[in-house]
């Protein structure tokens, strides 16, 4: 009876993976997880940037409508005739804002800063650390960043120009 259980498993030393295979099966798994992981977080935070510019866009196209209709923008979002996605957040002290899982948006009021020709501006949470879109009054796009970071992403949306980025 050993001789036939010895001859249907031949050889059962063979039956396992030593200890280099299982290596270098590691290795190739970390290598490719090392090429991938870079790629995936690009495109997740395109699909982000893509919700914010259309947020942004929004807000934008319903600033320029109460501009034709009053001669001067809102800067308000009670003022603006759209609904939009997420909560209201207060920024500088006014709830003239909001806000998503990853970017705070608003309509832009202010005659002064970085930002005097805009007329909406999305800022990745966390605010002032990565980066902002804002929608100029001539229809340009511009990525600012913060860090970093924020200009690594910046140049993935468009041409580099000064302390910004012209999409």
């Amino acid at each position: 009876m050993n001789n036939i259980y010895q001859k249907l498993f031949f050889d059962v030393k063979s039956a396992g993976f030593t200890l280099i295979e299982l290596l270098v099966v590691v290795l190739i798994i970390g290598i490719l997880s090392a090429v991938a992981l870079p790629q995936y977080e690009k495109a997740v935070e395109k699909s982000r940037a893509a919700e914010a510019l259309t947020l942004l866009s929004s807000i934008a196209h319903a600033e320029e409508v109460y501009f034709m209709a009053n001669g001067e923008y809102a800067g308000d979002l009670d003022k603006l005739d759209i609904d939009f996605p997420g909560d209201r957040a207060s920024y500088l002290g006014t709830s003239n804002s909001v806000k998503t899982k990853h970017f705070v948006c608003r309509p832009h009021s202010l005659q002064s800063g970085a930002w005097t020709d805009s007329v909406a501006v999305c800022t990745r949470i966390p605010q002032g650390s990565v980066y902002a879109f804002a929608q100029l009054k001539d229809g340009r796009r511009v990525c600012r960043w913060y860090s970093d970071k924020g200009l690594k992403y910046c140049k993935m949306f468009g041409v580099v120009s000064g302390s910004q980025v012209v999409m």
